[in-house]
């Protein structure tokens, strides 16, 4: 069965029995693609384990996609092992499922994976990519239950920055996106290379690129503006989610970094603004100044900019929902919103 045949085609078991396997098709499953046994138990015993669906191979998950109906997918992690199937069929079954449907990938810091990541990436295919060192399965479906949205800027980043890096810290770079949607070190940032502090920073020196520090502090405020910007956050929600105790050491950060406390960022080019930025940043060496005069229309509540669109490309024609001009679902997340 190939991986085409996914949800988009599925006959929509619905609720009730599926015909081929008999399995009772639940409401609202997080499908959870992992090879590891330990990793399977970990969900399996978990609070939210009781909405998993779990799938040891490749052909478990394509066929559990094949017989769920899209309106009961909650999301679905997927574990990226290029020994069950190639990159080609992994965008090709995410690029099947409906826009609203979160996508996570379960990833390693391996080159190969990271390429893959990028190919991802380039597609739009997924929501955001969880590194297997930094955080368990669980825990990543216990985000993607409540706050799938808040990494979701994570692979618009990815996309906008791979192409033009420098081989020799393409992956340096990249895993700092991946990083940095809480505050990271640059020692964080080396372990997860399997590099010194040093070598990281010699060889973005001799690349013509930023030290660790700025280019982790760039990925950062990027993070709290996609928050702010497009999902219409609160400053407080937005600093504490990026790892800060309080709105003003989140400011100091940005402003450190970028030239501008957050609010002030948000209000004068937002997240594309700052991307844009960064993106040339990376291949001067420092951060150009924001435009004179970006045209943004301000925000009719003060310190709380009005949500824009994101540049984010659905898989399919129909806008996801963080697109549309209705209120934006938080979920359930237990960050304080006042």
């Amino acid at each position: 069965m190939g991986a085409e045949t996914g949800l988009a085609r599925g006959t929509a078991c619905g609720a009730g029995a599926c015909s081929c396997c008999g399995n009772v098709v639940m409401r609202k499953r997080v499908l959870v693609f992992a090879s590891s046994t330990a990793e399977r138990q970990r969900v399996a015993t978990d609070a939210h384990g009781a909405d998993v669906t779990l799938c040891d191979t490749w052909q478990a998950l394509v066929h559990q996609a094949h017989c769920i109906s899209p309106d009961t997918v909650r999301g679905l992690v997927l574990e990226l092992d290029s020994r069950r199937c190639s990159t080609s069929e992994i965008v090709h079954f995410i690029s099947a499922l409906p826009p609203s449907v979160p996508v996570v990938v379960r990833a390693s810091a391996a080159p190969a994976c990271l390429r893959t990541v990028a190919t991802i990436a380039e597609a739009r295919a997924a929501w955001w990519v969880s590194l297997e060192r930094v955080e368990s399965v669980d825990a990543v479906v216990a985000e993607l239950v409540h706050v799938p949205e808040q990494r979701a800027a994570q692979l618009l980043i990815v996309a906008r920055i791979a192409c033009g890096l420098p081989m020799a810290v393409w992956d340096v770079v990249v895993l700092a996106v991946l990083l940095s949607h809480r505050r990271t070190s640059v020692r964080e940032l080396a372990a997860m290379c399997g590099l010194a502090d040093r070598t990281v920073e010699w060889r973005l020196a001799n690349a013509g690129l930023p030290t660790a520090r700025t280019i982790l502090g760039w990925m950062t405020s990027l993070y709290c503006a996609w928050r702010i910007d497009t999902l219409g956050w609160s400053h407080k929600r937005a600093a504490r989610a990026a790892g800060f105790g309080n709105v003003e050491l989140c400011d100091a950060s940005v402003q450190r970094h970028t030239g501008e406390r957050l609010l002030r960022l948000c209000g004068a080019g937002g997240f594309e603004g700052l991307l844009d930025r960064v993106s040339a940043g990376l291949g001067l060496g420092s951060l150009p100044p924001a435009p004179a005069d970006p045209g943004v229309v301000r925000s009719p509540h003060p310190g709380r900019p009005t949500p824009h669109r994101s540049i984010f490309r659905p898989r399919r024609a129909d806008a996801a929902w963080w697109q549309s001009d209705t209120e934006i679902p938080y979920g359930t997340d237990h960050i304080c919103d006042d």
